[in-house]
């Protein structure tokens, strides 16, 4: 666990990443299968947010998904 947390420590220092609040409203995310609700929730708050959900699952229908390959 030590060593995670220093690679986690080390990649959020060299990509000056930030925190994202979970703030919107679970309704807001229109999933139709509880197996999407997570992946659809984040790519509506990162969308909300002006930003793109980085991801490497080809599954997941909507505009502010960026499929890394």
């Amino acid at each position: 666990m030590t060593a995670s947390r220093q690679l986690l420590h080390s990649f959020l220092e060299k990509h000056k990443a930030e925190f994202v609040p979970a703030d919107l409203s679970a309704l807001k995310s229109f999933a139709t299968k509880s197996e999407a609700l997570t992946d659809l929730y984040l790519a509506e708050l990162a969308s909300s947010k002006g930003m793109k959900l980085a991801t490497f699952d080809t599954g997941i229908p909507h505009p502010a998904v960026e499929v890394i390959r």
